[in-house]
């Protein structure tokens, strides 16, 4: 078996924050940079989403924490061996966040994730009340809210994901914030996107050379 060499880098944030789409724009960046990349989510394909609205509480949290298992063995880890940096949209921060919201204890939500590989860096994009606000009108509009949307309040959401950010920090994961508001001065979606993205890859190539 190969020593892992990649950099592991997991992107979390509060639902609506536009972490994903970001993402999508921050691999290709990378790799025109020259780094080799893995792009990867979690839950993976192979969790049943609909899981997400019949089970809850410990039940769900379990259920989340066998497929990141198998995430990691099936995919982190290989893709460490092959490739300059491996990027996972959502990670252990979530399940800090998400679980606890669901009604587990902080301290049974971690103690399910606890064995796992931690990140080398982890980011937090974020996003201002104001464009939380418009950004879950539109989902709400397309009537693509989740349970746990549907239940989340905002601000409790934003604190919690502040307790996730301390606490990994205290376990030695190296953690950023990039925030992804709509501001005027940001120019339209697609403007903010990219800057957003640009911010999110120079973080990623500095943490490369930086753990190489």
């Amino acid at each position: 078996m190969g020593v892992a060499t990649g950099v592991f880098v997991a992107a979390d944030g509060p639902k609506r924050s536009g972490k994903t789409s970001v993402l999508d724009i921050v691999t290709p960046m990378l790799t025109v940079a020259g780094l080799q990349v893995c792009h990867t989510k979690e839950p993976t394909a192979a969790f049943d989403l609909t899981q997400e609205e019949s089970h809850s509480g410990i039940n769900l949290a379990r259920r989340l924490a066998d497929d990141r298992a198998q995430h990691i063995e099936s995919t982190i880890r290989p893709a460490r061996e092959e490739n300059d940096v491996v990027i996972t949209d959502r990670y252990i921060a979530s399940s800090l966040v998400f679980q606890v919201l669901d009604g587990v204890p902080f301290d049974q939500a971690w103690e399910l994730n606890r064995e796992f590989l931690l990140p080398d860096l982890n980011i937090f994009v974020t996003a201002n009340a104001k464009s939380s606000l418009r950004r879950r009108q539109e989902r709400n509009a397309k009537n693509r809210t989740t349970r746990l949307e549907r239940a989340t309040q905002t601000d409790k959401e934003a604190s919690l994901y502040k307790t996730a950010k301390t606490f990994l920090a205290a376990k030695g994961v190296h953690v950023a914030d990039i925030p992804n508001d709509d501001g005027e001065h940001r120019g339209k979606d697609g403007e903010r996107r990219a800057e957003t993205a640009t911010a999110i890859a120079d973080l990623i190539k500095k943490a490369c050379n930086q753990f190489s």
